[in-house]
């Protein structure tokens, strides 16, 4: 995150897609398949271990207790949110909820660090402006209008970050 920090900080105003880091979607899909296999304490043992891997990088990452203390608790949040699949029933949908975990948390550790740098920036979330059509093609009006309005909101703000991978379909739902 510090190199990526680096790389898209200059004086041109842009939005910067960021995924999920590097081995968080395949520790998510293996998540999705110990729910659908009704395997709970699988589970809570994988989010066991992205606790202690995320603090590491947090460590890493933020230099102030301030910092960390957001982003730790930014996290215990999306820990909480992936656990409570394991107390209902587990579907297709609650799936892509579940995936996108990692986009939303690798974005929001970016910006959290971007803040502690001085850099200012805003966090976009996709799912305000990204949505697919009844054709599964970009809504590009749904998108452009959107987007614009959401960068015209933060007027002195040069740059953006934003999730890939995750949109809404044309009946909203996470795809």
């Amino acid at each position: 995150m510090k190199q990526v920090a680096q790389l898209i900080q200059d004086d041109q105003r842009k939005v910067v897609v960021l995924s999920a880091m590097s081995g968080m979607t395949n520790t998510l899909t293996e998540i999705v398949n110990a729910l659908y296999k009704g395997e709970k304490d699988a589970v809570h043992s994988i989010v066991d271990d992205l606790e202690k891997t995320y603090a590491g990088h947090v460590e890493e990452l933020c230099t102030e207790n301030e910092t960390k203390d957001k982003v730790l608790e930014m996290l215990e949040g999306h820990w909480s949110h992936i656990l409570s699949f394991t107390l209902d029933m587990f579907t297709p949908f609650e799936e892509r909820t579940l995936l996108a975990q990692g986009e939303l948390i690798s974005t929001q550790m970016m910006q959290f660090y971007l803040e502690e740098k001085g850099v200012r920036s805003a966090l976009l979330p996709a799912l305000d402006f990204m949505r697919f059509d009844q054709q599964g093609e970009p809504d590009m009006w749904y998108v452009k209008s959107n987007l614009e309005r959401m960068i015209k909101e933060h007027a002195d703000v040069d740059l953006f970050i934003t999730q890939g991978y995750i949109c809404r379909n044309h009946f909203g739902d996470l795809e």
